[in-house]
């Protein structure tokens, strides 16, 4: 029964208490990182074991063939990331457990499709999302909350719904929306109630609504929506009716008399004028066509 003695190897088990150094101390390394075109696999290879870096990682202009980043699938925490030019990059599922960043740049990844490797992401400063012609959805983003710091879409025209933002609902910085010229409105941003910064929607030719900001009550800087070919404009002044923005030194308004086919001017619908909303910036251009009263076509 010695061999039961023998049993206290299983308090080898205490190597469990090895368990409470891996829980209390997540492998951290410091500094900025690149993972570039000379040796992409090789750069993914170098930081694998790394959990959480307090500094840069920059997925930077590679080639095949880096098509994903499974290697990277122990990170948890990152500073920033700039993942960026990357012409065979398929998928992020790699990072699918990243949970936090200050700051996420996605950019110039013509073969990406989505961003379902970003869906454990529940903390983030500022996100820009830009110039990936393939990218048709951003339901990964589906946990985000709020930014501290600022939402930049742009020059995403195949992206076909914002779905994937509908848990969203600040945003402490800025909001820029530019160019996703296969979208006709904004219904993902439903759960959007305050923007700190300034807003500016621009250069969008397919859209039509601003239904999608209905529950944006609260912008802390300037409003610029304007040069928007298909978008009333009509719908941008009742959008600015319900909305209270900041103070702006040097705003101005053009078009204030835009709301012909509603019967009135801008005074009419948003009484006060433009004075109660000194962070109104520049909206003009909105050349869409508008409804008219009791046309239901």
């Amino acid at each position: 029964d010695d061999d039961d003695t023998g049993d206290d190897d299983d308090t080898a088990d205490d190597d469990d208490t090895g368990d409470d150094d891996d829980s209390a101390a997540p492998v951290t390394c410091v500094g900025d990182y690149w993972i570039t075109s000379t040796d992409p696999l090789g750069d993914v290879a170098d930081i694998s074991h790394c959990e959480v870096i307090e500094g840069t990682l920059r997925v930077w202009y590679t080639d095949s063939p880096l098509t994903n980043l499974d290697g990277l699938s122990s990170l948890t925490s990152v500073d920033s990331l700039y993942i960026s030019g990357n012409d065979a990059l398929l998928n992020v599922d790699g990072l699918s457990n990243l949970a936090s960043a200050d700051y996420v740049s996605i950019d110039y990844n013509p073969a990406l499709t989505n961003v379902d490797g970003l869906s454990g992401l529940a903390s983030v400063g500022s996100l820009t999302i830009r110039h990936s012609d393939n990218l048709t959805e951003l339901d990964g983003l589906s946990n985000l909350t709020s930014l501290t710091g600022g939402l930049h879409i742009n020059g995403l025209d195949s992206l076909a719904n914002l779905d994937g933002l509908a848990s969203l609902n600040s945003v402490g910085g800025n909001f820029y929306y530019s160019g996703n010229n296969a979208l006709t409105e904004l219904d993902g941003l439903s759960s959007l109630v305050s923007i700190g910064g300034d807003v500016t929607i621009h250069y969008t030719s397919a859209l039509a609504s601003l239904d999608g900001l209905s529950s944006l009550t609260s912008v802390g800087g300037q409003v610029n929506i304007h040069d928007n070919s298909g978008l009333c404009q009509d719908s941008v002044d009742a959008l600015l009716s319900t909305c209270s923005c900041g103070a702006w030194a040097d705003s101005y308004l053009e078009d204030e008399t835009s709301c012909t086919s509603a019967g009135g001017t801008w005074e009419e619908m948003w009484p006060g004028g433009p004075g109660s909303c000194e962070g109104v910036g520049y909206v003009d251009g909105n050349s869409g066509s508008c409804p008219v009263p009791g046309d239901d076509d």
